[in-house]
């Protein structure tokens, strides 16, 4: 099948350059009882980097949407033509090997029972398997152990084959190594993939554990729903809006009831383009879940009730945008046009988002957040 190939270049001259691979294959794409064939796969290309000295780093990961490689290498000419055949090497499949295959499922299965018994996987993946339909639990990307035992050679050889035909490489070096930005071809976009409904309430959940101090965690159910770069960074800009809210509303609360908190930890957790898991997390001294629960609801409450816009938050939520835009290194801004479509160097005037801003929107955010609650 004919190979979509988007180009995307970066000058600098910096001591490290970077080459990254975007393969539009994840779990997603996945039938039936092939769940971790797409994990299998990367780790397959990459299996060289086990028995030759190449580059300075070399990783990979396989989420629900796509497939990623990066190699980092000296900023040398040579060396950064080196790591572009490696990464056409993975292209066209010529890094498969069979003898690699016992290697690699010892490998893949190793990481699969890891993530078993590892915290961080279990809490994550309960709260993906509760905001995605059952029929998503057989595509979890680090896949089913019994699926890889059984993987034969010519399935991967076959599954590339199939399914690494649009793809993106990002180049990040001193050397303008293609004249042209972009290969022909047209590559699909990512968007609405998975066409979640308009829900009247949603998730969110407390969790509170013991390590060397009391961390609470606050996992939020995000709505990403966007079709073009202004409406992504509307979204944005409503996020920190919300959340900044949020945490003024909440630390006077806990403040009034004496019991300190730290400064709150903002985390996301991309799932899918339109599924997104926050998680708010602080360190207290209490660990009585219901009262922490009571002093959400309440702050949500509050800012249901606040149909005016809050100009020092408004201005506040502005800044962090624009720093976190600021932030964003070329191979993200790579993989937010190449999926989404998302172009973050347009020019898009952030004042003039502020103003477009329907401030009730975010009062129906927290609207939805204690329907979740109270209906529960």
């Amino acid at each position: 099948m004919r190979k979509n190939i988007k180009i995307y270049q970066e000058i600098q001259g910096g001591k490290i350059a970077k080459v990254k691979l975007i393969v539009l294959c994840g779990s997603q794409q996945e039938k039936k009882n092939e769940n971790g064939v797409t994990h299998f796969l990367e780790h397959m290309n990459l299996y060289f980097a086990e028995k030759e000295e190449f580059a300075i780093n070399i990783q990979g990961t396989t989420d629900f949407e796509c497939t990623q490689y990066e190699i980092q290498c000296n900023n040398d000419y040579n060396q950064v033509i080196e790591t572009l055949k490696k990464m056409y090497a993975i292209i066209n499949g010529s890094l498969l090997i069979e003898d690699n295959m016992k290697g690699v499922k010892e490998a893949v299965i190793n990481e699969i029972k890891f993530q078993r018994k590892a915290p961080y996987y279990q809490e994550r993946n309960r709260i993906i398997r509760y905001l995605l339909p059952q029929y998503w639990e057989d595509k979890m990307p680090v896949g089913n152990e019994d699926v890889i035992r059984k993987l034969s050679f010519e399935q991967i050889v076959d599954y590339q084959n199939k399914n690494y035909n649009d793809i993106a490489i990002c180049v990040s070096s001193n050397f303008k190594i293609y004249k042209t930005a972009e290969t022909d071809g047209t590559i699909p976009i990512l968007r609405g993939r998975y066409n979640r409904k308009e829900k009247s309430s949603l998730f969110w959940e407390i969790d509170v554990h013991k390590k060397e101090k009391v961390i609470c965690n606050l996992y939020f159910e995000s709505q990403k729903n966007f079709q073009n770069t202004i409406e992504y960074l509307k979204y944005e800009f409503i996020k920190m809006y919300f959340f900044i809210f949020f945490d003024e509303v909440l630390g006077d609360l806990l403040l009034e009831a004496k019991m300190p908190v730290s400064e709150a930890i903002l985390y996301e957790n991309e799932i899918l383009a339109d599924v997104v898991i926050i998680d708010y997390e602080f360190v207290t001294l209490n660990t009585d879940i219901l009262f922490i629960k009571k002093m959400v609801l309440v702050a949500l409450e509050r800012l249901e009730q606040q149909k005016k816009k809050n100009i020092s938050i408004s201005s506040k939520a502005a800044n962090e945008l624009k720093q976190k835009i600021n932030s964003i290194n070329f191979e993200e801004k790579c993989k937010l046009n190449f999926l989404y479509g998302i172009d973050l160097d347009s020019g898009i005037e952030i004042e003039r988002l502020q103003k477009e801003i329907v401030y009730e929107e975010i009062c129906e955010i927290a609207k939805k957040y204690r329907r979740f609650h109270i209906e529960d």
